[in-house]
């Protein structure tokens, strides 16, 4: 069926159904389609899906209730580029933290006009300290917002700075990045008095 969307002019000259085969194609076109999704696969095994600001309402006061920190990723549509962009860090970063109690992640899909409120392709944090509107997560560049919550570290930046729950600790345990292990290696043998000088 994906060959039949080609036209005959470009099967033929890119050979794609006859050498490529149909099934192979189709397989690749979904692979990629896939990985370019606004929400992989598995996705909401530990991110909860929140339908409407109703529910967002509820989910953030279960959880700021009992001492939990809420990332919640506000999305205008599944198919924009920037939720597509997004998709990477944001599950990487809600991964690393799955078994962490203290920790909760949300996505809504508002694609109302009327209930975005300025809030599309963002990460509000909720926790006992904000209102019930929450706070988008600080800025660390100067670039777009959107692209900024496509890098990882920069995702994970604004969930360590808001929860206090860090993945790589001081001695070298946990998740550390391969900038945060360097800078271990180099400083983390040095005495007290040595750092303090």
């Amino acid at each position: 069926p994906i060959c039949s969307l080609l036209s005959a002019g470009v099967q033929r000259r890119a050979g794609m159904c006859g050498r490529f085969g149909c099934t192979r194609l189709a397989a690749l076109l979904a692979m990629i389609s896939a990985s370019l999704a606004c929400y992989p696969d598995g996705h909401f095994d530990h991110v909860k899906r929140v339908l409407h600001l109703d529910d967002l309402n509820s989910f953030v006061r279960s959880k700021t209730g009992s001492g939990v920190a809420l990332f919640v990723r506000w999305i205008g549509s599944e198919s924009s580029e920037c939720c597509k962009r997004q998709a990477f860090a944001w599950t990487q970063v809600t991964r690393a933290y799955r078994d962490n109690p203290l920790i909760a992640f949300g996505d809504i899909n508002l694609e109302d006009p009327s209930e975005l409120d300025g809030s599309s392709f963002t990460v509000r944090y909720f926790t006992n300290e904000t209102s019930i509107k929450g706070v988008q997560c600080p800025r660390s560049t100067k670039g777009a917002f959107c692209e900024e919550m496509a890098e990882v570290e920069l995702v994970r930046h604004c969930v360590e700075s808001i929860s206090g729950q860090a993945l790589c600790h001081a001695d070298g345990s946990g998740a550390c990045s391969e900038r945060q292990a360097a800078f271990l290696g180099k400083w983390g043998s040095r005495g007290l008095a040595e750092l303090t000088q």
